[in-house]
């Protein structure tokens, strides 16, 4: 609604375009073009007339009916350098148009801007892509393009920030757990436990009619930090057991029961703790509406997915490096030797 554009039609006006190429050959110069139709179209000061103590100027024009369509001043005669006389459309192509009232520039362009306000029905990431779609079915002419400001620029920018932010993010997560582990292998998988994040708070997004904005986009980053907790107390605790000589399946076995009831706890505990948020029932609490739902939604789907998929992944990266590490040791003595840390990863 209340779509406005800064184009407004001006009054006719004649254009004259004048080519450089053929001006030079003719030894004529812009100024002297210019100059030669200000004098033919607007008048020039030839003297000045005294009555009394009265003085008024004495312009010289040509007559309005020799100056109202382009046949008229495609006539207007030149004088160049030499004396010669040249017509005007013998240089320059003369058109009769209308002109715009204003011309607005940036970086040294004209532009043209299209503004408009929401009604509230309507998200704005919809809008521009509704926008985007009609935009690329316009054949535009050449050297005319599109570009986009205001919100939808704001929108765009903010998008690429928090995905560099987010990609950061799961860098920083990755290289702690790293440190904490002493393994590369365990903290990848650990970080199987995001996507089922992503896919959990971007459902609850939908189920809940919920737009992708900057506070979803923050409940994203936020979820990144608290649905690894799950896996990180599961595969810390695996690990335990598999320092006290059970196998990877027994050791999976028996740290799933063990850490399902923390897991539960922390994960009810943060749910409760958003929901007053995600209901929007404080004041102001609907602009951030959609970051407690995206954390709730990730955290259940982590919780639900995470005790499913990260025995999984750990179990099958234990086997691959049970076999590599014996493929290593037939390649270096000749013979197959028993690993017995990687035993049990094997024998599942």
């Amino acid at each position: 609604r209340d779509v406005k554009s800064s184009w407004e039609e001006g009054q006719p006006e004649i254009r004259v375009s004048v080519d450089r190429e053929r001006a030079a050959q003719f030894g004529l110069t812009l100024g002297e073009i210019g100059l030669a139709l200000r004098t033919a179209l607007e008048g020039d000061i030839a003297t000045k007339f005294k009555d009394g103590n009265s003085e008024f100027d004495t312009r010289v024009v040509l007559a309005k009916a020799n100056r109202s369509n382009p046949a008229d001043v495609e006539k207007v005669t030149l004088v160049n350098y030499r004396g010669e006389r040249v017509f005007l459309n013998q240089v320059a192509d003369v058109q009769y148009g209308k002109g715009p009232t204003m011309i607005s520039r940036k970086d040294r362009e004209r532009l043209i801007t299209i503004a408009s306000n929401l009604d509230g029905t309507v998200p704005l990431g919809q809008i521009t892509q509704e926008i985007q779609k009609n935009a690329a079915s316009v054949e535009l002419p050449p050297g005319v393009t599109v570009a986009y400001a205001g919100d939808v620029q704001n929108m765009q920018d903010m998008f690429r920030d928090m995905m560099i932010a987010i990609t950061f993010a799961a860098l920083f997560v990755y290289m702690i757990m790293v440190a904490l582990f002493e393994s590369y292998a365990h903290p990848f998988t650990i970080m199987f436990s995001l996507p089922v994040a992503l896919v959990g708070g971007l459902s609850a997004l939908a189920l809940t009619g919920e737009t992708l904005n900057m506070f979803s986009m923050i409940g994203i980053l936020l979820s990144m930090g608290l649905v690894t907790k799950n896996a990180i107390l599961l595969i810390d605790r695996t690990n335990e057991q598999r320092k006290r000589g059970l196998s990877v399946r027994e050791a999976l076995l028996e740290a799933g029961p063990t850490r399902l009831r923390p897991i539960i706890m922390t994960t009810l505990t943060m749910v409760l703790g958003m929901a007053p948020l995600a209901l929007a029932l404080g004041a102001g609490s609907e602009v951030r509406q959609s970051m407690a739902i995206v954390v709730i939604g990730a955290l259940i789907s982590s919780t639900l997915l995470t005790l499913v998929l990260v025995p999984v992944v750990y179990s099958y990266l234990e086997g691959a490096r049970a076999r590599w590490q014996r493929k290593k040791a037939f390649a270096t003595n000749g013979k197959l030797h028993h690993v017995p840390e990687l035993a049990g990863a094997e024998a599942s």
